[in-house]
C-alpha cells in the first residue's frame, strides 16, 4: 500500500467516525417519543405507587402559549432526610402539541454537540417532558418512570 492509499484510507476512517455520530444524532433527535394527550398529571400518582414520597411541588410560571402545566417536584423515598442520594429534583412540563414539545428536546440536545453534558436528562412522556436536573437516586428515577409507562405512558 502506498502513501496515497494510506491517506485515503485514513480520510474515509476519520470521515466515518465524524459523519456515523452526528447520523445518529439526527436520528435520535427526530422522533423523541410518541405524543398523547392524557388526563391529569401522571407524577404524582406513580411516584405513590412506587413508595416514592412527594416531599415538594411548586407550580412555575410559563410564558410559553405552548406550555399547558409547568410543576417542579422534589421526590424522595424519605422526605426527612431528602439528599441528592436518596432523592430526585424533577420538573414535569406539559405541552399542547408533539411538535412544541419535541422542539425543545430537539433544541437541548442541538447545544450539547461538541459540548460538555450538563447534569440534565430530558424524558418525554405523552404531552409532558420530564427534565430531570442535578446528582440524584438514580434507582428511585428509574422505579418512578416504570411505574409512569405502567400506566400506559410512551
Amino acid at each position: 500500500m502506498n502513501s496515497g492509499d494510506r491517506t485515503a484510507t485514513a480520510v474515509v476512517i476519520i470521515c466515518l467516525v465524524l459523519v456515523i455520530p452526528v447520523v445518529l444524532i439526527i436520528a435520535g433527535v427526530t422522533t423523541p417519543s410518541s405524543f398523547q394527550m392524557v388526563r391529569g398529571e401522571p407524577l404524582t400518582g406513580a411516584a405513590e405507587r412506587s413508595g416514592i414520597k412527594v416531599c415538594k411541588m411548586t407550580d412555575i410560571p410559563s410564558a410559553d402559549a405552548s406550555v399547558t402545566m409547568s410543576r417542579g417536584y422534589l421526590v424522595s423515598r424519605d422526605c426527612a432526610i431528602a439528599s441528592s442520594g436518596n432523592s430526585a429534583t424533577i420538573y414535569l412540563i406539559g405541552f399542547s402539541s408533539e411538535g412544541a414539545r419535541d422542539a425543545v428536546v430537539r433544541g437541548y440536545q442541538s447545544q450539547l454537540i461538541g459540548h460538555t453534558r450538563p447534569d440534565v436528562t430530558l424524558i418525554p412522556y405523552d404531552q409532558y417532558l420530564l427534565v430531570i436536573r442535578g446528582p440524584h437516586d438514580r434507582v428511585l428515577v428509574e422505579n418512578l418512570i416504570r411505574a409512569m409507562k405502567a400506566e400506559g405512558a410512551s
